[in-house]
């Protein structure tokens, strides 16, 4: 049998016993013996992302690109991660007092790469909120409530924004 193949069964039950240190460490090993095994990469990103190492989880995923480039679901992974990378990154801005007209496309961007990021979509809205487009802001909530319809911030802030459409 694949040695590799024999990491990634034992970097499962890491897994299922949350301790994704150990799994890493197990993907790393299963890619030591089979490093043109993109799916080895693939496993190690998403666990990478399960551990919130971005960065990481990133690279992995280029590694699991360059060997398969054509797979749908690696290239539905990347774009998910760039996303949130974005996220950050906007968040980050927002603490640092950039400007909204910076940090608003990048939210847009990230939204259109992972569409069920709510903290993302919750953060354009309340940035519209703060530029006055109330409109936009409405729309923006209602689609994030559409996808989390118990998001408590998401309802607070949308009733924020129809008291002052009034």
């Amino acid at each position: 049998m694949n040695a590799g193949k024999e990491f990634i069964k034992e970097a499962y039950r890491a897994i299922f016993q949350k301790d994704y240190v150990k799994a890493i460490e197990l993907f790393k090993k299963a890619i030591g013996r089979d490093a043109n095994n993109a799916s080895y990469y693939y496993k190690l990103s998403v666990t990478y992302a399960r551990n919130n190492s971005l960065a990481e989880a990133l690279e992995m995923m280029e590694h699991a690109l360059r060997i398969c480039p054509g797979n749908p679901i690696y290239k539905q992974h990347y774009a998910y991660l760039q996303g949130r990378k974005l996220a950050k990154e906007a968040l980050l801005k927002v603490e640092m007092g950039e400007s909204v007209m910076v940090v608003i496309p990048l939210l847009e961007q990230s939204i259109e790469l992972d569409p069920i990021n709510t903290q993302s979509r919750l953060l354009y809205a309340w940035l519209l909120k703060k530029q006055g487009k109330m409109d936009e802001a409405v729309s923006a909530l209602r689609e994030l409530l559409a996808l989390d319809p118990s998001h408590r911030d998401a309802r607070e802030l949308l009733k924020a924004c129809s008291t002052q459409e009034d």
